[in-house]
């Protein structure tokens, strides 16, 4: 009953670190479970959106309007679906970080809602892709956890260009206004692949990789090699020839 102790029970899930587990719990109201978002003619996802009471003017409305275009931007762009059952977002005070993501829970600093559409927006769409790159497959090496990041920031870039009409977020002044600056000289390295491989063969190596290893860890060469599959070609990095040594010291050397 309601008020009283009891025993929640939670539906089996896929594997989940245990890093990446979290709850919320408080007097939380806003969009409740009937919001939902019609990712594709056969992927109704349960959404909510929620705050505390004490939020003024709280409205999940235009949240729900951030939230749904990147959840169907991914799906689309990579053909995997949102990985879990439901998406929910909570706006928190005094977060200790902007914000973070976990299987199914999206937490955001209460005080970003007064913030500019554009951070909202880019916070939103950057945590929203972390259900693929970090949660769905993460680097299982804390040195290579930068890659979550970047992988993170390049697809939510892309999102954010793709759905703001005239938006660029690579360039120079609109990068540095944006929240996930912080992650754009590495994603800049992602989008750089372009020249090389094309967009589609970028991302189309990043569907690989999530779908070969779902609800697994991986490592940077496992990116690798799901790229050069959709490319076609070897990617892996090749010595660099021995300029600027000495004769003596790149004698019997080959460049591969």
């Amino acid at each position: 009953p309601a008020g009283e102790p009891g025993l929640w029970r939670f539906a089996p899930t896929a594997p989940i670190p245990p890093w990446l587990t979290s709850f919320c719990a408080g007097p939380f109201a806003g969009s409740g479970e009937g919001a939902g978002a019609d990712l594709s003619p056969d992927h109704a996802l349960p959404v909510t959106v929620q705050a505390l009471p004490s939020v003024t003017g709280f409205d999940p409305r235009p949240i729900l309007d951030l939230l749904r275009p990147p959840l169907r931007y991914y799906e689309r762009v990579l053909g995997v679906r949102y990985p879990y059952g439901q998406c929910d977002l909570v706006f928190v005070p005094a977060l200790a970080d902007l914000a973070y993501s976990v299987p199914g829970l999206v937490v955001i600093q209460e005080e970003v809602l007064q913030s500019p559409d554009l951070e909202l927006a880019t916070v939103i769409a950057h945590e929203l892709a972390h259900a693929w790159t970090g949660s769905l497959v993460a680097m299982n090496r804390r040195e290579d956890m930068w890659l979550d990041e970047a992988l993170t920031t390049y697809l939510s870039r892309l999102a954010l260009a793709a759905l703001g009409p005239g938006l660029t977020p690579w360039a120079a002044s609109t990068s540095a206004a944006m929240p996930d600056h912080a992650y754009a000289a590495d994603a800049a390295k992602i989008a750089a692949l372009e020249n090389l491989i094309g967009r589609d063969a970028v991302l189309d190596g990043l569907a690989r990789l999530l779908r070969t290893h779902a609800h697994g860890s991986v490592t940077p060469d496992d990116l690798v090699q799901a790229r050069a599959a959709a490319a076609a070609r070897d990617l892996r990095p090749r010595r660099a020839p021995p300029w600027g040594k000495s004769v003596s010291a790149a004698q019997g050397r080959r460049s591969r």
